[in-house]
């Protein structure tokens, strides 16, 4: 009989053994790191899940608690060494760690003595709470392997509270390892540190993450009380992005199990504050990660003396057996072998990453069954139930009557064009009241202090194609307004980043759809090596917020030009997409002259961007306002408010001076001791670099752009035959990946197409942090293989090594210049390459110094300019 395939996609194996409460991993390869983690994190949350008492089903969700006792141990491993994170289970508090050195617990009132029972324990100088750990707020915390290595070599060489040798990113560093380990049972968190622990970006979190790591507890008890009793109330938690309790579903992957005390999670509560709790030994099993730390103490033995060395006696009252004391005795770390090997099953991690996929959820219920693992019903109906807003009861009366007053403002038969209040405030909205017109002549090539060219802003005159430069200001913009919100889950992308996604490059693409709604500039300029070419622009939106998602929707104010474009970008999404996202094609009233189609782009991505902030309104979605809103007066009124907006309140400066006063801000500020290089610094450097080589004749070096150099690692190469027709070319490498945030990434490298030395033609790669960037500089040089002589080789040049985590940026620059340096001193015949030159000038010294050359030399171009 034919195996159904619901079996077949189940493992066929009887009762699992239970997890075992340690496992490692790895930091030693960048290669694969998102992999490890990925599965390490599963591993504790499948731990989790089988030791929890609380498994609920509700409708295609499942729902888990914290176990009521545990303790779980999750290694890191890095250059033979280990560093033992220590959690306690029921709160899912990382308590401390271990190390060869000892073990290292936080402060706590919350316990009688010490949870980590040993007397090698030492008590660390803060507490375990984020205000502590985190004084700059559990959002600003950046995840990538470099910060994890970074947090590991402090901790892997602490060895004691000491006013002089303790390091001060302790406290900063174990509060990292909380948000990276402990605090990535948030779907999103999760998801967000898996898309960059390769080192890809240096991303912070942001407040959406903050709010939701402060909300585990009052989210957990809002959704335990509401499985738990069809009468019950639920609440936002003070998160206006959650609606309904799908919403508040989505967000966390387990749940505190003393959220709720009653019903169907009925448990007796903790023991009163300062509580006795210690650490439970290591599960049975052979482990990679032993912590080498001094023996334990003996119980001091208080009989007769059997040396001849008189004793003070001991009343029998008071005497103590050597048993007694033993069982007094901290036993210290005993049990099995510390780490080992992630082994979560793997139908669990496929839950993991199919989240919401109804399937995968069906399949997760018949293993646990199959293990015996009982899962209780939900006792509420799954159905889209609403959250009231915290603090605000009486929310949902207010937008009705907000609603009420719009629809009776819009049927009032009065003229439906915006009114003059409006449009000066569109108009403020865009531009900046506090800047002054200026008068120049009208020089098309001159830019605005935001860096746009008259010529972009004479396309939102009337008649004429808006531009690329335009739309993705504006797109800029309406991204700020939602993050200034606290909206991280709708995203738009920019028009550059949507014209590669649809010629197939879909780097980054998994993280832009993980979000629920993303915004996509649909253009049907088809000419790769022309990317803001002319063409007819539409909107394309991923919705998984609605209730009518997940989809694709289509706006096209041109009948429907566009659908082409637009469902070849979805077919090419459709593998990062959950599975049944439909297409289909919105109403949007038709543009009546044919240079409308970018500012009806705008008008609905603007739409949508203000709909989603205020989505506590309840309505469907957005298209009660659509036809509204872009009408073709609205539209006609909606181009002249920009163009006031960004014309009348720009101050422009001539070509020749790059940026005005408060441009230099990013470079200046990315410039002071202890900040990584900005992307913008570099490009400044390299251009500074290639204008000095010209003017001493030199035409056969190019250093390249930072964005173009990104865009040739990402696939797209075009332009690259010319480039890599000149003798020598500097590429500017950096670990970014995600393609929707070219001025992403942590670490910088430099490499160089050399043709012009008796050892080329060659790539040499400078790397100062010992080859982490080997990876995207070796990829990087094969993506150019094709516009390169045959036999051209890869090879990592010897380089100074940085002394610290953050001047890569600088050593770069450092390197580059020695380069061009040694190109302008050059003697005809010379066949040495640049390597004398690199070494001697580029150091510790060398660099710190340029740093601050460069700082003062920025600082005294923004007077100039100003």
């Amino acid at each position: 009989m034919a195996l159904t395939r619901k079996q077949d996609r189940l493992p066929s194996v009887p009762k699992s053994p239970r997890p075992r409460n340690t496992v490692s991993l790895s930091l030693d390869a960048t290669e694969g790191f998102r992999d490890r983690y990925f599965k390490c994190q599963c591993h504790l949350y499948y731990w989790m899940l089988y030791n929890s008492r609380f498994r609920v089903r509700y409708g295609d969700h499942l729902i888990f608690t914290t176990p009521l006792s545990g303790t779980f141990y999750y290694v890191l491993r890095y250059r033979k060494q280990h560093v033992a994170f220590v959690i306690e289970a029921r709160q899912a508090w990382m308590i401390g760690f271990c190390t060869k050195n000892g073990f290292f617990q936080v402060q706590s009132h919350d316990i009688e003595g010490l949870y980590m029972d040993s007397m090698q324990t030492k008590i660390l100088p803060f507490s375990g709470n984020h205000k502590s750990i985190s004084p700059s707020g559990a959002g600003s915390t950046i995840a990538n392997i470099y910060a994890v290595r970074r947090l590991f070599d402090v901790m892997s060489n602490y060895s004691g509270p000491s006013h002089h040798h303790d390091s001060p990113e302790l406290a900063s560093l174990f509060g990292s390892a909380v948000v990276l380990l402990m605090e990535a049972k948030a779907w999103e968190i999760f998801m967000t540190h898996c898309n960059v622990m390769e080192g890809l970006f240096d991303e912070m979190l942001g407040g959406w993450a903050k709010r939701i790591i402060n909300n585990w507890s009052a989210a957990s008890q809002q959704l335990l009380y509401s499985v738990g009793d069809s009468d019950f109330l639920p609440h936002d938690c003070g998160i206006i992005q959650l609606n309904n309790i799908e919403d508040l579903l989505d967000v966390f992957i387990y749940l505190h199990v003393d959220g709720c005390f009653t019903r169907m999670f009925q448990h007796e509560p903790m023991d009163p504050e300062p509580r006795k709790l210690s650490w439970e030994q290591i599960d049975e099993g052979i482990g990679d990660g032993d912590i080498i730390v001094l023996k334990e103490p003996g119980p001091r033995f208080t009989g007769p003396s059997t040396s001849g060395v008189l004793r003070k006696r001991v009343t029998p009252d008071t005497r103590e057996t050597i048993e007694e004391r033993k069982k007094k005795k901290p036993k210290g770390l005993i049990g099995g072998g510390l780490g080992g090997e992630p082994a979560a099953p793997e139908v669990f991690m496929q839950w993991i990453k199919a989240h919401n996929d109804k399937q995968r959820c069906i399949d997760l219920f018949a293993f646990l069954d199959s293990l015996g693992l009982t899962v209780l019903d939900s006792k509420r109906q799954p159905a889209n139930w609403p959250l009231w807003r915290l603090g605000d009861p009486e929310a949902k009366q207010k937008a009705d009557c907000l609603k009420t007053e719009e629809l009776n403002k819009d049927g009032n038969g009065k003229d439906d064009g915006m009114q003059k209040e409006e449009l000066n405030a569109m108009a403020n909205e865009i531009g900046d009241p506090a800047s002054t017109s200026s008068t120049v002549k009208p020089d098309l090539s001159i830019r605005t202090k935001r860096g746009l060219r008259l010529s972009e802003l004479a396309s939102l005159e009337a008649g004429k194609h808006v531009s690329d430069g335009v739309i993705n200001f504006l797109i800029q913009q309406y991204s700020e307004e939602l993050l200034g919100k606290g909206i991280h889950d709708t995203v738009l992308i920019d028009s550059d980043t949507s014209f590669f996604l649809s010629q197939g490059n879909t780097t980054g693409a998994m993280e832009m759809c993980s979000n629920r709604i993303v915004i996509f500039p649909i253009n049907s300029n088809e000419e790769s090596y022309n990317p803001g070419g002319p063409s007819l622009w539409s909107v394309l939106v991923l919705d998984k917020w609605t209730k009518h998602g997940p989809r694709f929707i289509h706006y096209d104010s041109s009948g429907g030009a566009n659908v082409p474009f637009a469902k070849q970008l979805a077919t090419i999404l459709n593998p990062f997409v959950p599975q049944g996202t439909s297409f289909f094609e919105g109403s949007i009233h038709e543009q009546l002259d044919s240079s409308d189609c970018g500012l009806y782009f705008v008008a609905v991505a603007r739409l949508i961007c203000r709909w989603r902030a205020s989505s506590e309104l309840s309505k469907e979605d957005w298209d009660s306002d659509l036809q509204s809103k872009t009408s073709t007066k609205k539209i006609a009124k909606f181009r002249k408010a920009i163009y006031c907006g960004l014309r009348e309140h720009e101050e422009t400066v001539p070509n020749n001076v790059r940026r005005q006063m408060n441009q230099y801000s990013n470079e200046i500020a990315s410039l002071e001791n202890g900040q990584f290089i900005d992307d913008g610094l570099i490009n400044l450097i390299f251009e500074q670099c290639s204008q000095e080589l010209v003017n001493n004749g030199i035409n056969d070096v190019i250093l390249a752009d930072a964005n173009v150099t990104f865009l040739f690692n990402n696939g797209n190469t075009a332009g690259a035959l010319e480039l890599c027709s000149n003798s020598l070319v500097i590429f500017p490498v950096n670990n970014n990946e995600e393609l929707n945030r070219a001025g992403g990434g942590t670490h910088w490298s430099i490499l160089v197409l050399d043709k012009l030395t008796n050892d080329g033609p060659r790539f040499v790669h400078h790397d100062s942090s010992g080859g982490a960037n080997s990876p995207f500089a070796f990829r990087l040089a094969d993506k150019l293989q094709p516009f390169v002589p045959p036999g051209t080789y890869f090879v990592e040049g010897e380089t100074p090594q940085q002394i610290n985590s953050f001047d890569c940026g600088i050593y770069a620059i450092a390197i580059t210049k020695s380069i061009c340096q040694w190109r302008t001193n050059r003697a005809l015949g010379d066949d040495q390459d640049w390597s004398g030159y690199v070494w001697t000038a580029v150091n510790a010294e060398t660099t710190t110094n340029l740093r601050l050359a460069l700082h003062q030399e920025l600082q005294q171009l923004q007077i100039t300019d100003e």
